[in-house]
């Protein structure tokens, strides 16, 4: 076992359990105007990414636009609203 200082323990810890990722806390934390991406390979869920943008929507009312690049390695999102 090893023991982890205070100020590293930000950066380690998980988002939250349950409906929270990475992805989905990227995305509520974004400004309009500002964009995100991410690597096909990150992605390890059951549904693609675009089932937690339609969620956010749903909940948050946020809107995105959102794709795979031309050479299909990255999903990309970008909030409009």
């Amino acid at each position: 076992m090893k023991k982890i200082p205070k100020h590293e323990m930000p950066e380690i810890l998980p988002v939250k359990s349950g409906r929270s990722s990475n992805l989905r806390a990227g995305l509520i934390g974004l400004e309009i105007g500002e964009g995100l991406k991410m690597p096909i390979e990150e992605w390890k869920g059951k549904k693609p990414p675009y089932d937690i943008v339609s969620r956010i929507k749903k909940k948050f009312g946020y809107r995105y636009k959102y794709g795979l690049s031309h050479d299909k390695t990255e999903w990309l999102f970008k909030r409009v609203k």
